[in-house]
């Protein structure tokens, strides 16, 4: 896993070697093992390297170097054997046996075409001498950041959005939109906008393609998931074995490396089935389990983590997350510095423990279960579209049946899941129409300013699917959804931050482009069914799973008991709340405080609102941000995060 860099002159003048260094150079961490550049007549390319795949480091060098060829490349294409033999066959050469040599080898066999033989996650950047263009592209689910920015001067991309800083005269500025998604809807990461008002993300499944003679960018989609339609003529039977089968695969590929490796192990069903595949196919592998374990009951999947690695027999280490480690030092502002965006809560610290153990133990490379719930359907929204489904074809007695199972596997009432499924798909979706109709706003917090909720809020809608979205009607629908506009790219760049903060690469089998096309493809019953979630994946991996896990319902995830900060450092979290009221004026008001004293008196819950906003406030901190607040009739400015006019 590697940075990669470059930097565009429009006045077609060159690019000074100590501009293109310091550009590069802040992102050392996802490339510690060395550094390269090349210069054209009116661009630079930069890269940094993280070796996984062959340990010379003469033959990894990038940029690399095929014909009249040049690319700085980030990510892993994990058939690169496979497609290298296909290549040779048709009179190609190889040197390095690198997947670095490949993608350049086949953009010269099949041009920007190139993208759809590959399998893997990849962001990179390749100069096309003949075509004077650069050539850049992000793989199909966006698992590999590139992001990007246009000035008047300038065309910049690279791996993190903190790159951009480098640039003399460059300052940053709070994108509203994104503070306001942040902010009021708990969203992040939901489409190409960033914190920096100026840089914009290359969205998954997309190239761009920059002409460096007329200094035109053409963006376009390479790859979508529209082409999926439903197979209703495959059995519940042959869907699980091809599931087994296209997953154990995946895991095969996703273990190709010629260093340590380990595997983020939850105790969930997801990270379980990796390790234990992993055991299945190469038992005694040297593969080493990570887990973050908090010992609170209602956090605790101590038992489920010790199940599997009783079962597998791997080395594991197990990581106690202190969350006070948050509340005092640098840390927090490390964890913002390097996600480069507010953090939503205490599980990035647990996440950050789990990649930071792994380096403290010499493993390069981690396994993670992402992605999984997006598309087999394992988050508690799913099951109300599920009944959704149910109602609009008329089968009133397999919701009734779906209901019964639910609840006595999850411990509820049936009443309380007909009561929600009737309140959050139906009641809720139906006043927000009401109201929109009607013109009327939607609820403005107290804590935010009046002026700049009304003026963000015409421009930004939560693309949360149980608000009012009548399009996602189906599982189908909402899986896609997930994958590509909320749930997922979210997961993926926190992912990737925590990850190469600690220059670890980060592998995730259940992304298999395959694997994903071929569980959209099924019916949502078998998905859902007899009331629990993913259920091709616990019938196709059942052989190889410890039972607790597989009959396991509760999902946890990577915990954060985020409300330890706030009842344990009054002081300090008032003062640094009073401090964010200072610094985002016409954002946010005095009444966060109160907010704040409210619950430590205990006359409210807890409400994660506290952390967003001390989160939004350290990223303003460490990026020396500018605040600007626009509104009809009115102006408020604060630079720096330390004053304000």
């Amino acid at each position: 896993m590697c940075g990669i860099s470059v930097i565009v002159n429009k006045n077609d003048q060159p690019v000074q070697p100590e501009t293109i260094k310091r550009f590069n150079d802040l992102v050392r961490h996802r490339g510690p093992d060395g550094e390269g550049f090349y210069h054209g007549n009116n661009f630079a390319l930069g890269h940094r390297l993280l070796i996984v795949i062959n340990r010379s480091l003469e033959s990894s060098r990038q940029p690399m170097a095929y014909k009249d060829l040049q690319i700085s490349f980030n990510g892993e294409i994990y058939n690169y054997p496979e497609l290298e033999e296909e290549l040779i066959k048709e009179g190609y050469t190889f040197h390095t046996k690198t997947d670095t040599e490949l993608i350049l080898a086949a953009y010269d066999r099949w041009g920007e075409k190139c993208v759809n033989k590959f399998n893997g996650m990849w962001a990179f950047i390749l100069y096309d001498c003949k075509r004077n263009i650069l050539f850049c592209s992000r793989d199909r689910l966006g698992i590999k950041p590139l992001c990007y920015t246009v000035t008047n001067d300038m065309f910049l991309a690279g791996s993190e959005f903190k790159q951009f800083t480098g640039i003399p005269g460059y300052s940053v500025k709070l994108n509203n939109k994104a503070a306001f998604d942040f902010l009021h809807y708990s969203n992040l990461n939901n489409d190409d906008e960033t914190f920096f008002e100026d840089v914009k993300m290359l969205c998954a499944g997309d190239n761009l393609v920059y002409d460096l003679t007329s200094h035109r960018v053409n963006i376009y989609q390479w790859y979508n998931l529209d082409k999926i339609t439903i197979n209703e003529s495959i059995s519940f039977e042959e869907a699980s074995c091809q599931f087994e089968q296209l997953f154990m695969d995946s895991i095969k590929l996703h273990l190709r490396s010629d260093v340590r490796m380990g595997a983020s192990l939850s105790g969930g069903l997801d990270s379980s089935s990796i390790v234990c595949a992993i055991n299945e196919l190469y038992k005694g592998k040297d593969i080493t389990t990570i887990s973050s374990c908090f010992t609170e009951p209602k956090y605790n999947e101590i038992p489920y983590v010790d199940a599997v690695n009783a079962k597998t027999g791997f080395p594991s280490f197990k990581v106690f997350p202190d969350i006070q480690e948050i509340a005092t030092g640098d840390l927090f502002e490390n964890i913002v510095y390097h996600q480069d965006q507010p953090i939503l809560g205490g599980s990035f610290f647990s996440e950050y423990k789990v990649f930071q153990t792994a380096r403290a133990n010499q493993i390069t490379v981690m396994l993670s279960g992402q992605g999984v719930d997006e598309y087999l359907a394992g988050y508690p929204e799913f099951f109300m579209f599920y009944l959704k489904g149910l109602l609009k074809k008329g089968r009133f007695g397999n919701m009734g049946q779906a209901v019964t199972s639910r609840s006595k596997k999850h411990c509820a009432q049936p009443d309380q899941l007909v009561s929600s499924f009737f309140t959050q798909l139906l009641v809720r979706p139906m006043k927000l129409n009401v109201k929109r109709m009607m013109g009327q706003s939607n609820f403005i917090p107290q804590w935010m300013s009046k002026k700049w909720f009304t003026e963000n809020s015409r421009l930004r809608s939560d693309p949360n699917p149980l608000l009012g979205k009548s399009k996602y009607y189906d599982i189908h629908t909402l899986s896609k959804h997930e994958l590509l506009n909320f749930s997922l790219p979210h997961q993926l760049h926190s992912e990737d931050r925590n990850s190469m903060l600690h220059s670890i690469e980060s592998r995730l089998p259940f992304l298999d482009y395959r694997l994903v096309e071929f569980s959209l493809s099924l019916p949502d019953d078998y998905k859902i069914r007899k009331g629990e979630t993913k259920a091709v994946l616990r019938e196709g991996l059942k052989k190889i799973l410890p039972p607790e896990v597989v009959n396991r319902h509760c999902k946890m995830g990577f915990p954060g008991p985020d409300e330890e900060i706030f009842g344990k450092n009054n002081k300090m979290i008032s003062s640094s709340l009073k401090e964010a009221v200072s610094m985002f004026p016409g954002i946010i008001n005095e009444n966060v405080v109160q907010l704040h004293e409210a619950y430590q008196q205990g006359k409210i819950p807890y409400n994660n609102i506290l952390f967003r906003v001390l989160s939004l406030s350290k990223w303003a901190k460490v990026f020396n941000a500018k605040v600007t607040a626009l509104f009809a009739g009115a102006m408020c400015i604060h630079s720096g995060g330390l004053s304000w006019m």
